[in-house]
């Protein structure tokens, strides 16, 4: 029997509603999953020159890396940093921040 009422055809739009968002959504799409990985990808480049920068003397002294190593380092994560802001402040020009994030 074909069960009478149960909502069958309603699961099925909502399942196809829910595949349709989340991750499923964006490898379904090779040019989202694409700005999905720039965005990311620019995103932990900016954290190297600010973020991370805090951490390297700390992981360097642990692990007994010379001192001039860790401050030659620190300088070349400051250098891409500063490169990925900038990156990010010309991609995002004339209001266009969110069509990098949104599409």
């Amino acid at each position: 029997g074909g069960g009478g009422g149960g909502g069958g055809e309603g699961d099925g739009t909502t399942e196809l509603k829910r595949a349709s968002t989340g991750i499923i959504r964006i490898a379904g799409s090779r040019a989202l999953l694409l700005r999905t990985l720039m965005f990311g990808l620019l995103w932990a480049l900016c954290m190297t020159g600010s973020d991370y920068a805090n951490w390297i003397t700390e992981v360097g002294e642990k692990h007994g890396f010379a001192r001039h190593d860790v401050e030659v380092f620190m300088i070349v994560c400051k250098v891409v940093g500063v490169t990925a802001f900038l990156t990010a402040a010309w991609a995002s020009r004339g209001g266009r921040g969110h069509v990098i994030l949104r599409g």
